[in-house]
């Protein structure tokens, strides 16, 4: 299926502009009918998927188990750092 992307107010402007030629409405019916029609469609459509989340499996990767194990025997004489934790989850992102 092919999928139009189009910005809603321009939308509006084109469905007003051919009911008016194509069918004779007048301006302000035919600008009225226009939003109407706009709003309906963009309420029936899907909401797109964010492409900038993930799912992020149950388990971490081994890399992360063994890098945070690590982190712990090295912190053990010294106060825990979340910061440090959570560079580690950064740098490992695309494993996570």
């Amino acid at each position: 299926m092919t999928e139009i992307r189009i910005d809603a107010a321009k939308a509006e402007r084109m469905a007003a502009q051919i009911l008016r030629d194509e069918n004779k409405m007048a301006p302000g019916v035919a600008i009225a009918a226009a939003v109407s029609i706009c709003r309906q469609m963009i309420s029936a459509s899907t909401t797109p998927l964010r492409t900038d989340l993930r799912a992020i499996p149950r388990d971490p990767p081994p890399a992360f188990n063994h890098m945070l194990a690590k982190l712990v025997a090295e912190a053990k004489d010294r106060p825990w750092n979340g910061d440090e934790v959570w560079e580690l989850v950064y740098k490992l992102g695309r494993e996570v």
